[in-house]
């Protein structure tokens, strides 16, 4: 009734009746925030059935006190409630990605996610270059339930953050596993004793391990065994990466590799392998004890 005007409503002007609307929003919103701590899940529902009614003529109030609650409950109970307003809340939401607020900017990146179309890929790609982790978190989160090729192409990239890393390479794993593994395996399998490509060798073993990606272990092992490196700079680098890489693939073809690591004539490759091998609990060792090790 509301927000459809009825009998001497039509003869109010647009604007005057917009200020009315807004402020029963308001007062609905306060009571809403003032009572929600009292309030039983079944009286939470038709509130928020209320809020929907309304679409997004709530949208506003609704965000707006999202960014001043202090209560965590009860901002869990106004995020449920623009999420029931779904594409109405939309507009409103979008021009909250730049307020100063982070939190309210990782909520909205959680609502656009649970929104969803392809329409909000490019907006919450766009948190992933966000100062906040916690933000950067979030949008990778959100764009895993967009799912598109757009979004596998911006996880690629996040996946290298390492705030972001292991989400990003999760989300990946369920969104397009084997084109992403065959990719940079590709890219893995073009690094010989000379490394035209040091960057994208880095970023592939990076990208592998984070994703736990068991099949690629022997050419992860081919490069922590390699000896001789053009430039040579490349080399420690890249095989402490894949000791890295091997590490949270954590199979015991993985383990053997590093356990032989702990032996490499590069210092600071066999010092890498024997951190890593004794940081990790005895029982993912398979096959080469601490003794062995040292």
């Amino acid at each position: 009734s509301i927000s459809q005007p009825r009998g001497d409503d039509l003869k109010v002007p647009g604007r005057a009746m917009d200020k009315r609307v807004r402020s029963v929003v308001e007062q609905m919103v306060r009571v809403f925030r003032n009572d929600y701590d009292h309030l039983t899940e079944q009286e939470r529902e038709p509130a928020g059935a209320e809020f929907k009614e309304l679409g997004g003529t709530a949208a506003p109030v609704l965000a707006d006190a999202l960014a001043e609650e202090e209560n965590w409950e009860v901002r869990r109970g106004l995020i449920s409630v623009l999420a029931l307003l779904g594409r109405a809340a939309m507009p409103v939401l979008l021009k909250r990605l730049d307020v100063p607020s982070w939190s309210l900017v990782r909520n909205v990146g959680m609502l656009l996610g649970e929104t969803g179309g392809q329409g909000l890929v490019e907006p919450l790609a766009g948190l992933l270059r966000h100062p906040e982790p916690r933000v950067r978190r979030e949008a990778a989160s959100a764009l895993g339930k967009i799912g598109g090729s757009r979004t596998v192409a911006h996880l690629r990239q996040a996946i290298l953050d390492p705030e972001v890393g292991t989400i990003a390479a999760r989300v990946l794993g369920e969104l397009d596993r084997d084109n992403t593994v065959s990719l940079f395996t590709r890219r893995l399998a073009k690094t010989g004793r000379v490394v035209p490509d040091e960057r994208g060798a880095r970023e592939a073993i990076t990208i592998l391990g984070e994703m736990e990606a068991a099949e690629t272990a022997p050419a992860l092992i081919r490069i922590l065994r390699r000896g001789l490196w053009i430039p040579f700079s490349a080399g420690d680098t890249l095989r402490t990466q894949a000791a890295h890489a091997l590490r949270r693939i954590g199979t015991p073809e993985a383990w053997g590799a590093i356990g032989e690591g702990t032996c490499s004539s590069r210092g600071v490759v066999r010092d890498t392998c024997l951190t890593l091998f004794q940081e990790s609990p005895a029982g993912s060792r398979p096959g080469i004890t601490s003794e062995e090790a040292a």
